[in-house]
């Protein structure tokens, strides 16, 4: 017992450490002030983090972190490309989406915000605005919420409570891009149909304004991995303590997950089944034949890391023990809702295959005998998972 509780206890400080130790430096470039162009490797942090700063590394530089007064630009190879241009009185890194005679911009904060560089800066934002748009309590839909609004009555204001919700205005956006776009009339059509500041509908705009001669920038990183649904395919070492078995004793399970994503990028909802036919195994068990039915569902958070990524998960089972009725009173089926916790790592092998490595402890109290004994078990994992 003290052996696995001591693996368990590595296995639960191991994904902080890989977080604080994971810093991805990937190929890159800068481009100095003077617009000389030096070859380094740049940390791929979140987007938020990219449009402050960059933390660089190279042989002339050494490691430094860079701001948007330090250089012009600086971008990663197939990836994204940032330039330093000043956002209501202060610099920061923009970026690049499309480069030509019109660039195009974008910055995000809470609301995306998208602007325009013609020839040369200052650049220019393509602003919008959102209306409460309210609806009879009749019409509400999933995006309608109360609100306080204004309304004239005898000729004063008086606050009420209206059903709606935040609109772009598409007639404000629209007049915002004939004003910029406005000379050239074959771009008119092509505004119509654009009824808010989307980035696909942007990039389209700008590159028919450049008539063909543009440059469309990645909008990811290739280390950038999108969140995939993964299938998790593992064999489990569990070792059982004291409880609807009366065992002490270890065997073998086999176990199917599915991890879905969910919210944030780190979250991931997990469904699965679990089995075990561990008779043979057990030699203080009660019975003669019995099986082991789990079925999980928890939430996984993941750490999108591009080679290792830690993950812990916790959450509940559906145990469902079968027994072949040997002993009266424990005979036939057993039902109970246990919570778990699981922590590990998948190390990508090859695309969107890893390997993962992880361990788990179960706890509930033996109800279903009728007494206060804990009943738990730890089990340590080890199969392949595939992202698709």
């Amino acid at each position: 017992m003290k052996i696995s509780t001591t693996i368990l206890l590595l296995f639960l400080l191991c994904p902080p450490l890989f977080l604080i130790a994971q810093t991805h430096y990937m190929p890159g470039y800068i481009i100095t002030q003077k617009l000389d162009t030096v070859a380094c490797k740049i940390v791929n942090d979140e987007l938020k983090s990219l449009q402050k700063l960059a933390r660089v590394k190279s042989k002339e530089l050494g490691r430094v972190t860079l701001t948007p007064t330090d250089v012009y630009a600086y971008g990663f190879i197939n990836g994204m490309h940032f330039e330093a241009q000043n956002v209501d009185g202060e610099l920061v890194f923009l970026q690049k989406l499309v480069d030509g005679k019109v660039s195009l911009y974008s910055f995000n904060n809470k609301d995306p915000r998208y602007f325009i560089v013609k020839d040369h800066p200052p650049a220019i934002e393509l602003k919008y605005t959102k209306e409460l748009i309210t609806y009879p309590k009749d019409q509400r839909n999933k995006n309608t919420k109360l609100f306080v609004a204004q309304v004239m009555e005898d000729n004063k204001n008086r606050d009420v409570l209206v059903y709606g919700e935040y609109k772009v205005s598409e007639e404000k956006f629209q007049q915002q891009l004939m004003k910029e776009f406005g000379e050239d009339t074959v771009l008119h059509q092509e505004i119509k149909s654009i009824s808010g500041p989307e980035r696909s509908s942007l990039i389209a705009l700008v590159e028919s304004c450049n008539k063909g001669s543009a440059k469309v920038y990645h909008n990811t990183n290739p280390t950038m991995l999108k969140k995939q649904t993964e299938l998790e395919f593992s064999m489990a070492y569990t070792n059982l303590l004291h409880g609807y078995l009366n065992a002490d004793d270890h065997f073998w399970a086999s176990s199917f997950k599915a991890h879905i994503p969910f919210a944030d990028r780190y979250m991931y909802l997990t469904l699965g089944v679990q089995y075990a036919n561990p008779t043979k195994y057990l030699s203080k068990s009660f019975y003669e034949s019995y099986r082991i039915f789990k079925f999980p569902a928890g939430l996984r958070f993941q750490y999108p890391g591009f080679w290792v990524k830690p993950h812990a998960e916790v959450g509940s089972k559906l145990y469902h023990i079968a027994t072949d009725g040997t002993e009266p009173q424990k005979s036939g089926f057993i039902f109970d809702v246990i919570p778990y916790i699981h922590v590990g790592i998948s190390v990508n092998v090859y695309k969107s295959v890893a390997l993962t490595l992880s361990a788990e402890r179960e706890f509930c109290w033996n109800s279903y005998n009728n007494s206060n004994n804990a009943t738990f078990s730890t089990s340590f994992y080890g199969g392949v998972a595939i992202g698709f």
